[in-house]
């Protein structure tokens, strides 16, 4: 798709009888949830940050294979599959973040491979888990499925015509907020956007999924009509 960069479910989760990642005492508390994981997940490759140099984390920035506050973390580690399409960031805000990337506008494929690691770990390992919140996440926004479902956007068409504050303020009505291109509190480059879910309690992940790709298809849909307007009238700037 022109306007579809990525999509990507991230499941929040935390270890039963463990202090969690930003109140470590000590870095080798943070060691020992590394190796717990790397234990329960023997298949995926493990890339310990305290083992790089500050360019080669920088470089899994700007992959999108961990976040920035990955790196802050003393004791941090990211999980990867063979084409790196499933990574798992261990101690950042959360004990572990399971996210899984897709080229295309997949939420469901995307929910069916991160889950299927959830359960692994939660056959290994003991996950916080409470009946009636859900999940235990560090910041209670997380609260509930902990997952976060998100489509990165190309949308030149929607910048140049400066429709991106009212369609921002109409998603958040409906429980979904627009980041920048590396998530929460990042700039805007490019005219590239993220679009995600604010709500992780009171609704099931089908739902979450279904009611992000209306919302996202609602805006490639705009994009598009605005693009052939533009092509119409100024092409070769459009094209630029």
């Amino acid at each position: 798709s022109p306007i579809v960069m990525s999509s990507r479910i991230r499941l929040a989760r935390n270890l039963e009888n463990h202090v969690h990642p930003l109140m470590f005492p000590s870095e080798q508390d943070g060691f020992r949830i590394i190796n717990e994981v790397q234990d329960a997940l023997p298949n995926l490759a493990v890339q310990r940050l305290d083992a790089m140099d500050q360019q080669s984390k920088y470089k899994l920035v700007a992959k999108h294979l961990i976040s920035p506050e990955l790196i802050r973390q003393p004791a941090s580690a990211v999980l990867l599959n063979e084409d790196e399409s499933l990574r798992i960031m261990v101690n950042e805000e959360d004990h572990l973040r399971i996210q899984a990337m897709g080229n295309d506008l997949s939420l469901s494929s995307l929910y069916e491979q991160a889950s299927e690691i959830d359960d692994k770990l939660d056959s290994e390992l003991d996950v916080s888990f409470d009946e009636t919140l859900g999940y235990l996440t560090t910041c209670p926004t997380n609260i509930g499925t902990g997952m976060r479902a998100s489509v990165m956007l190309h949308l030149p068409g929607l910048t140049i015509m400066k429709r991106m504050n009212r369609i921002a303020q109409t998603i958040n009505r409906f429980g979904f907020t627009i980041r920048g291109i590396y998530g929460e509190g990042s700039q805007v480059y490019g005219h590239i956007y993220q679009i995600s879910n604010q709500l992780t309690l009171g609704k099931t992940e089908e739902d979450i999924i279904e009611s992000l790709s209306e919302v996202v298809q609602q805006i490639i849909n705009e994009e598009m009509q605005i693009r052939e307007r533009l092509n119409r009238h100024n092409y070769t700037e459009t094209l630029d």
